[in-house]
């Protein structure tokens, strides 16, 4: 898990209760920056699994008073190299303790190093003030293996834009798709999968469920209906003029549906919205190929070009399984990673959407799966 620079702008009359929290979480702070004589600037290094946890602290305290924003920065490395402060105050317990065992070397150990140097509790001393491990309301909230909702949603929504890069994005993988297709080259066609924009618009989806937040579902829906209409009308053009041959090896694959394929569109559903969640969206050139969902798109386009409608449903229907299967297993994901609104009264609105939605793609799902069960079955017996 990456790092990150956390940049937190409060009343500068606030300092003791910084100090506080800053305590309270256990968080290393950089110096601070005055921002003029009413606003300062607290900067903390947090592993980015731990960053929700602390700016909802700080949103809770601050959030109320004039001037207060959190930024969220990805920090390449630092150097000296960064270090938790449980990580560095166990460091040097263990280095008190083995310094300790080393003056007391030839000492009959008391009962309360022998406990401790087995693992388990060590017994106080009489009179000795016991003082419990601190939790906090955020504990669980600390083992997320993921970046924080904001920064999330931040990255996600500014990925589904219909712009111009995106477009022609669309237009140049069913350009490649189709040449691939067409003159059954998998290396090609593979090239368009890596080129297509089309599974982060279904992540999205997905995280705007959890989320509960139309503005974000609404551009994910515009983006990827927009996508999936451009690709259909151009492979379509492309389906009148070319010779389209179905029995074309790269093509009779996108036009045999199995209960398989639909296994892996959950797969790669899962696979995307975990690569989000950990921060590394980036690197989603596997998952692309894996979701495989300009491949059918083209072959559906292609074919009612060519005249092919059995065989062009067919291949709507991969399509539209790999579509199921992202968007139920990106749903998932989500949910088993806690993100959800901030604020209660949106997560539990946003938990009644998430279920509900999970129970609307689950029943996609298996009509899906009786659909493809059933063809198969009639496939053997014919």
């Amino acid at each position: 898990m990456s790092l990150r620079l956390v940049e937190i702008i409060v009343p500068t009359s606030l300092t003791k209760r910084v100090e506080e929290l800053i305590q309270e979480e256990e968080v290393e702070e950089l110096p601070r920056i005055p921002l003029g004589e009413e606003l300062m600037m607290v900067r903390i290094i947090l592993d980015a699994e731990e960053t929700e946890a602390v700016t909802m602290r700080f949103k809770e305290v601050f959030s109320t008073f004039k001037g207060f924003r959190i930024n969220i920065l990805q920090l390449g490395a630092t150097i000296p190299e960064y270090r938790p402060i449980e990580e560095k105050e166990k460091e040097e317990k263990e280095k008190g303790r083995a310094e300790a065992m080393k003056r007391s070397e030839g000492s009959v150990p008391s009962i309360a190093d022998r406990t401790e140097g087995a693992g388990a509790s060590p017994v106080p001393a009489e009179g000795e003030k016991v003082v419990p491990e601190k939790k906090t309301q955020n504990d669980k909230q600390r083992k997320k293996r993921r970046i924080s909702r904001d920064e999330l949603y931040s990255d996600l929504s500014d990925a589904v834009k219909v712009n111009v890069n995106y477009v022609a994005l669309v237009i140049l993988s069913v350009i490649v798709a189709a040449v691939g297709l067409v003159e059954n080259n998998i290396a090609v066609i593979i090239g368009a999968m890596v080129i297509a924009p089309l599974l982060t618009p279904n992540v999205a989806l997905s995280l705007s469920t959890t989320l509960a937040n139309k503005n974000l579902a609404r551009k994910a829906l515009i983006t990827l209906g927009s996508g999936l209409l451009l690709a259909l009308v151009l492979s379509f053009v492309f389906g009148v003029f070319l010779h389209v041959d179905p029995t074309i090896n790269e093509i009779a694959l996108r036009t045999k549906v199995s209960i398989g394929d639909a296994i892996i569109g959950l797969a790669a559903g899962a696979a995307a919205a975990l690569f989000f969640a950990i921060g590394a969206g980036t690197s989603l050139v596997g998952v692309t190929v894996a979701a495989a969902l300009m491949p059918p798109l083209v072959v559906t386009g292609l074919l009612l070009g060519a005249g092919e409608y059995y065989y062009a449903s067919q291949s709507l229907l991969l399509l539209v399984s790999n579509l199921i299967g992202i968007n139920l297993a990106g749903t998932i994901v989500f949910i088993s990673l806690g993100v959800w609104p901030s604020e209660w009264r949106e997560e539990e609105k946003a938990k009644r959407s998430a279920f509900t939605a999970v129970g609307v793609w689950i029943i996609l799902f298996i009509v899906l799966a009786v659909i493809l069960l059933a063809a198969e079955r009639m496939i053997q017996i014919a």
